[in-house]
């Protein structure tokens, strides 16, 4: 049978995207000065999120979609930091309820709190996670539709990240 494609583009996707990221890097940089990047994961809270929204809001950006970026889980386990995302569902569902979308980082192949045993090593140093796994392919799964299901966070999709370490 053949695959129809749905050739509709969303009214939400010609709005702008507000990406979280930048303003993770900001702060960093503002707080703590010059140095190693991923000190922005840190950043990457709902508290703050919310008031960039704020800020947004008030400027008037019609922004459609946001990404929650790097630094809301684990690179390889996509479950809230509880400190950080106390309400992930209730901030998704906040933002569905102003016409909103939101998109999640994942950083794939990443194996931060992921078994060793799920994923590929040169001799006895971990490279990346094996997307082959059984266990891990059905972690992904389930993960994958806790976010998108609305009986776990209802978020709308993914921001695909990390790309160069996917196993060559």
């Amino acid at each position: 049978s053949a695959c129809r494609i749905n050739h509709r583009i969303p009214d939400w996707w010609h709005r702008p995207i507000y990406c979280g990221y930048g303003d993770q890097v900001a702060l960093m940089l503002d707080l703590e000065g010059p140095g190693p990047e991923q000190r922005a994961l840190a950043y990457c809270i709902q508290g703050l999120y919310e008031r960039w929204i704020a800020i947004l809001e008030a400027a008037g950006v019609p922004f459609g979609t946001i990404i929650i970026d790097a630094g809301w889980s684990m690179g390889g386990r996509w479950e809230p930091y509880p400190l950080q995302w106390p309400d992930l569902s209730g901030f998704i569902s906040r933002q569905h309820k102003k016409g909103r979308r939101v998109l999640l980082w994942l950083g794939v192949w990443m194996r931060e709190g992921i078994p060793a045993d799920w994923c590929f090593t040169s001799g006895r140093r971990l490279l990346t996670v094996d997307p082959y796994h059984p266990a891990y392919r059905s972690y992904v799964r389930k993960q994958i539709s806790t976010i998108l299901s609305p009986a776990g966070f209802n978020a709308d999709g993914f921001k695909i990240d990390q790309l160069q370490n996917i196993p060559t």
